[in-house]
C-alpha cells in the first residue's frame, strides 16, 4: 500500500521486486543463522535473538516510520455522492478569462457548475496545489494514530469486504492464489529439508541445513534483478505502443518466461529429496525455484497494485488470508501426505496445483482487459466503500 501511494506505475515493478527480495531474505537467512544459534547456544537463543531484533525494529518504527495516508479535504468529485466544490478563492488557483473576477469574488461562473460534475473527475492530472497549507512537522508525520475521515462504521465494512472482493473479481483471486501457491511451496521446502535431511544419507546437522537456504537467497537475489527492471521496462515499450495507454495485463509478458523456473525447481527438488541424490542437486533445485518464485510474486502484486488501487487495502487482506491459508493446510498435511504417497508425488502434486494456477496469466493477458470491464460496476461499488481518505 505505500509503494502504491508514494510511487509512479513505471516505478512500482521496480520497488515491489526489492520489497520481495527483502521480505525473503529475512526469511532465507534467517535459517542459515538459526543452524548456527542451535548449534552453538541452543535452540531457544533462536528466539531470544528474535526478540533483540524485534526491540530494535520497534525503535526504528518508531523514530522513523512515517504516516504515508494522506487525506484529501477537497478531492474532485468525493466518495458515496459527496461532491465537493471548487474552492477558487485559494492561493495557488487561477481560472481564466471573465471568471477569474468571479472566482475573486467566491463566485462560481455557470460554465465551472457544468463542468464540476465531470471534468473535474477526469482532469485529475491538473489537481493545483495550495501552497498556503503547511508542511506537517517531522513529529506530526510520526504519529501513532491517523484517523481517516468518515464515521467508524465503515470500519467494520473492512472485515467482510476483503471475502466478498476476493470471490467477485478475477483478477484479485487470481494473484492471491498465486502468491498463496508460491508461499506454500516454499513453506514446505523449507518443512522438507529440516526433516528429511537429518536422517541418511544426508545425516545432516542444524548449521548444514541452515546453510542450504543460502540456495534460495542466491536465486531469490537473482530473479529480482532481473524482474524489477525489466518489469517497468516492458511496461513502458508496450505502453508506447500502444497508443500510449497503459494497462495492467502487459505485466504478465513477463510473469510468464519465469513459470518454468518455478514448476522445475519444485519437481526437482522433490524427486533429488526423495531419491537421496547428492545434496547439491537439492540445493541447486530450490535455488532455481526461487528464481522463478521471487518475480513472480512481484509481478502479481504489481498488478494488483495497478488494476486494482483504489481497493488495493482490502485486496491485500484478502491475499493474505489466502496465503496463509494455503501455507498452513500443506505445512499441516505434509507429514501424512508424505507418508502416504512419498516426497516425490507430493511435490507432483504440488507443483500441478501451481502450474494450473501459475498458467492463468495466459488467460489474463488474452482476457484480462474484459474480465476488468465486466468487473467495473463491483469494483467501482467497493471503491466508493473506502475511507474517504483513499485518493480518488
Amino acid at each position: 500500500m505505500t509503494i502504491a501511494d508514494v510511487f509512479f506505475v513505471h516505478q512500482r515493478g521496480l520497488m515491489n521486486s526489492i520489497y520481495i527480495w527483502v521480505a525473503n531474505v529475512g526469511s532465507n537467512l534467517a535459517i542459515v543463522a538459526a543452524g548456527f544459534i542451535t548449534v552453538d547456544q541452543g535452540w531457544r537463543w533462536v528466539w531470544w535473538w528474535f526478540t533483540i531484533f524485534f526491540g530494535l525494529q520497534l525503535i526504528m518504527f518508531v523514530l522513523f516510520f512515517q504516516e504515508t495516508k494522506f487525506a484529501h479535504i477537497e478531492t474532485l468529485g468525493g466518495r458515496q455522492g459527496s461532491v465537493s466544490e471548487p474552492q477558487h478563492t485559494q492561493p495557488g488557483l487561477t481560472v481564466d478569462g471573465k471568471d477569474k473576477k468571479q472566482a475573486i469574488s467566491g463566485q462560481t461562473s455557470p460554465a465551472i457548475e457544468a463542468a464540476s460534475g465531470t471534468e473535474r473527475v477526469r482532469k485529475l492530472s491538473t489537481i493545483q496545489m495550495n501552497p498556503a497549507i503547511p508542511r506537517k512537522t517531522y513529529r506530526q508525520r510520526l504519529s501513532l494514530l491517523t484517523i481517516s475521515p468518515g464515521p467508524w462504521s465503515h470500519f467494520l465494512r473492512h472485515s467482510y469486504q476483503p471475502f466478498m472482493i476476493l470471490f467477485t473479481i478475477p483478477g484479485v483471486l487470481f494473484c492471491s492464489l498465486c502468491y498463496a501457491v508460491l508461499l506454500a511451496w516454499s513453506t514446505v521446502m523449507t518443512a522438507a529439508l529440516s526433516i528429511y535431511m537429518i536422517d541418511a544419507p544426508y545425516n545432516f546437522s542444524a548449521s548444514d541445513i541452515g546453510l542450504m537456504s543460502l540456495a534460495p537467497f542466491v536465486g531469490n537475489t537473482l530473479g529480482s534483478l532481473v524482474c524489477g527492471p525489466v518489469s517497468d521496462r516492458v511496461a513502458l515499450y508496450l505502453s508506447k505502443r500502444n497508443g500510449g495507454i497503459y494497462e495492467p495485463e502487459m505485466r504478465f509478458w513477463v510473469f510468464l518466461p519465469f513459470i518454468p523456473f518455478q514448476v522445475a525447481g519444485a519437481f526437482w527438488f522433490g524427486y533429488a529429496l526423495d531419491r537421496g541424490m547428492p545434496w547439491p542437486q537439492v540445493a541447486i533445485a530450490y535455488g532455481l525455484c526461487n528464481f522463478g518464485s521471487a518475480p513472480l510474486q512481484s509481478l502479481a502484486l504489481t498488478y494488483l497494485i495497478d488494476a486494482y488501487n483504489e481497493i488495493v487495502g482490502d485486496a491485500l487482506t484478502a491475499l493474505t488470508f489466502l496465503r496463509n491459508l494455503f501455507s498452513t493446510i500443506f505445512v499441516f498435511a505434509m507429514p501424512a501426505w508424505v507418508a502416504a504417497v512419498g516426497v516425490a508425488n507430493v511435490f507432483n502434486t504440488i507443483g500441478a496445483i501451481g502450474l494450473v494456477v501459475l498458467s492463468f496469466a495466459g488467460v489474463f493477458i488474452w482476457k484480462g482487459k474484459q474480465f476488468r470491464v465486466k468487473t467495473a460496476r463491483v469494483y467501482k461499488y467497493y471503491a466508493d466503500r473506502q475511507f474517504d481518505a483513499r485518493p480518488m
